[in-house]
């Protein structure tokens, strides 16, 4: 052991490297060797483990659809959550505008059949004012007064069965104060005897689903049950478009762009104008903010330019002919002549002999202005009132352009034109404002238009090619269409599913196979052409959506082959009767619109009776206003477990007549949304044929025969590309 320590502590620099250098190699064999049985052992348990799962990909689990369909409503409560959340924040700013005082309160007044609704609005918002007992004095139109208090203080008096006529009606308290500015005028309205089926405002009466308790409001009942299937002839698939590797192409186009996005010319030269030339907004002579046009103020007087410390001398020159010397000092102005405020270019005379520079030495070309600090003393003016331009002697006038005059002595004398003024002019002058003007923009073929995001515009010559725009092509009325550049990817595709390609629908199989010929796909029987092409006469795929469905990808809906879409816009509250737009009614109708689907509505009655029907439609009517709706307008009328269950079959019928007279005397499509068991047992359908039919039925084939139908929904399970979960699918036999 002796020995081993000696040579351990005898070792020579080049022994210590080497023993250390074996160590390490030691040390790093071990960890690598004991790394690779850990990992094999690892990868014979997880192959041993492997074995146990193969074939459960193909076992379902219990309950599997209806876990999956809680997830799907769990995700659409979330959605509406979000936007419930949005509109309560907007309830808030209103309270606080509200709190802030001065809060101007008027009288909306509707009739629609011997009935009056007086409602109290917030003038600003255009909403109802709660929680104040409003009371009011009528004049009947038999000549009575009476009074009326807003008792459950929801900002609405409401009477029914009331004499025809003019009524007059003005607020007696509460009375003005420093919250609310109440006016005691009075206002006059005419009580209808017989409903006339025309719109009425109801926009202060919607609200918001943030106003109400949804979970009592909203009680819908699908009582639609499936009775039958079709089994599928050809496997749904997601619709996927996938380029094919080594086939695209890119190509450059140009594509036509609304005129709103272009760059006004006369906006952008303006301003550019402006910062090249540094003008003001105002006029020149204009005073600044705080000036007195009788009292300018004073202008500081321009110091007198400071002596030279010593005079230059120069080698004395031949003198000139005496005939051609200018005079050594400038003639005085008659003393009652005042300084003009700008000064004028010196007549140009051809001089009677011009003196000639001695060769040796010519001299330097005088400056034509004076500098800050010359280099000769300036020789003062005699009076005080110094002249501007000095008077050149008749027979040796400058010319336009000086030439040097040699001086008759060594010492230099100044030019008249350096001598200081004594106090410059009141103003500036004129000449030192900038003459420059923009271009005759309708006339520029040189300056590029472009849009507002800078891009370069083109528009087509009378040969059909394309060309770069310029600012005179704005103003030019002959043409009509601008274009940008665009480069597009182009090759072969790869299909699935529901397509939609150059205005015709297909179905690809799951091995990118156009289908053809008389196919069931989601339980729906469609029959498409030899060429693949979908047979219209067979109908038109759609889909029917609400808050529900969560957030959409509409532009992924339109590629999947859904050339429609019918979303609810609303429904009127199954316990109150309150009207409550649908919270994601403007998001849908938007994003639809915007991918290019034709667009229809439908709404969830639970009127009572013509006049609250009326109200509905109204509602419809101001929340459509705006959009491009082709499909009708639908009244979704089903079970709720609400008051819309009370009412008999003949007075449901009247509802949906007056709902869809109402519609279609403002111009659009009307029609009535039910199952076969409604049509068939609690609405006279016959009576409403004039209207479309949207006929809900589950089934391989529809079995209604009472009346047409022209919308039939055969499932509401149906899968659609963007859309998150089941949706309700529909086959429309309107034509388009």
């Amino acid at each position: 052991m002796g020995k081993v320590v000696y040579k351990l502590t005898h070792m020579s620099a080049v022994d210590y490297i080497i023993a250390l250098t074996s160590a390490a190699v030691l040390i790093l064999a071990v960890v690598t060797g004991t790394m690779y049985l850990g990992a094999k052992s690892s990868q014979a348990q997880i192959e041993t483990f492997a074995e146990i799962g193969v074939g459960i990909e193909d076992i379902h689990m219990i309950g599997e659809s209806g876990l999956v369909a809680i997830a799907d409503a769990q995700a659409s409560r979330l959605a509406a959550a979000e936007t419930e959340a949005e509109q309560e924040e907007d309830q808030e700013e209103e309270k606080e505008q509200e709190k802030a005082g001065d809060t101007e309160v008027v009288m909306n007044l509707t009739s629609i059949q011997k009935d009056l609704k007086i409602k109290f609005i917030n003038k600003k918002t255009g909403k109802l004012i709660p929680n104040i007992e409003f009371e009011v004095e009528v004049k009947t139109p038999s000549g009575n007064t009476v009074t009326y208090k807003d008792d459950d203080k929801d900002g609405i008096i409401y009477k029914t069965d009331i004499e025809p006529g003019k009524y007059k009606v003005k607020i007696i308290s509460p009375a003005s104060d420093s919250t609310y500015q109440i006016s005691a005028e009075e206002t006059a309205i005419t009580v209808r005897d017989k409903i006339e089926y025309k719109k009425v405002d109801v926009s202060d009466e919607v609200k918001t689903e943030a106003q109400v308790n949804v979970a009592v409001e909203d009680t819908k009942v699908n009582e639609t049950v499936v009775e039958s299937t079709n089994t599928d002839t050809v496997e749904w698939v997601e619709s996927t478009k996938t380029l094919i590797d080594g086939t695209e192409e890119t190509e450059e186009g140009y594509e036509k762009i609304d005129r709103s996005s272009i760059a006004d010319p006369a906006q952008q030269a303006s301003a550019g104008f402006r910062l090249l030339t540094g003008i003001d907004a105002r006029e020149p002579d204009a005073p600044t903010e705080g000036e007195d046009e009788q009292n300018p103020p004073k202008e500081e007087e321009t110091p007198e330019p400071e002596k030279p410390t010593a005079e230059p001398t120069q080698a004395p020159e031949p003198e000139p002919d005496p005939t051609a010397a200018p005079t050594e000092k400038p003639v005085e102005a008659p003393p009652t002549a005042a300084p003009t405020e700008k000064p004028t270019a010196a007549p140009t005379a051809v001089p009677t002999q011009k003196p000639t520079p001695a060769p040796e030495k010519p001299t330097e070309k005088p400056a034509p202005a004076p500098t800050e600090k010359p280099t000769a003393k300036p020789t003062p003016a005699p009076t005080g009132i110094p002249t501007q331009k000095p008077t050149p002697v008749p027979t040796a006038a400058p010319t336009g352009k000086p030439t040097a005059a040699p001086t008759a002595t060594a010492k230099a004398t100044a030019s008249p034109t350096v001598s200081p003024s004594a106090k410059p002019s009141g103003s500036p002058a004129p000449s030192a404002t900038p003459t420059a003007t923009p271009k005759n923009l309708k006339e520029d073929t040189t300056s590029v238009l472009k849009t507002t995001s800078g891009e370069v515009l083109y528009v087509k010559d009378g040969d059909g090619h394309f060309r770069e725009a310029k600012y005179a092509d704005y103003y030019n009325s002959s043409i009509k269409e601008f274009y940008r550049k665009v480069s597009t990817t182009k090759g072969e595709y790869r299909y699935t599913g529901w397509q939609e390609i150059d205005g015709a629908t297909y179905f690809f199989d799951k091995n990118g196979n156009k289908v053809t010929g008389e196919q069931v796909i989601q339980g729906a029987k469609y029959t498409f052409n030899s060429d693949g092409s979908l047979n219209t006469g067979s109908g038109h795929l759609g889909i029917d959506v609400s808050k529900w469905n969560g957030n959409i990808d509409w532009n992924a809906v339109k590629n999947s082959g859904v050339s429609y879409v019918i979303i609810r816009c609303g429904y009127r509250g199954s316990t109150t009767g309150a009207l409550i737009e649908d919270p994601m009614f403007r998001s849908n109708i938007k994003g639809a619109s915007a991918a290019g689907l034709k667009v229809g509505v439908y709404f969830f009655t639970q009127a009572v009776n013509e006049v609250e029907a009326v109200e509905e439609a109204s509602m419809v009517l101001g929340l459509i206003k705006g959009y491009n709706i082709s499909y009708p307008v639908f009244l979704d009328v089903e079970p709720s477990n609400g008051r819309g269950d009370k009412i008999d079959a003949g007075t449901r019928t009247a509802v949906c007549r007056a709902f869809c007279q109402t519609i279609q005397n403002s111009g659009y499509k009307s029609g009535i949304y039910a199952n076969k068991t409604w049509l068939n047992s609690y609405v006279d359908a016959p009576s409403l044929a004039s209207y479309k039919i949207w006929l809900a039925q589950y089934a391989a084939a529809p079995s209604y025969s009472k009346t047409k139908y022209d919308m039939w929904q055969y499932s509401s399970k149906g899968k659609v590309a963007g859309i998150s979960g089941s949706v309700d699918m529909n086959i429309s036999y309107m034509g388009y």
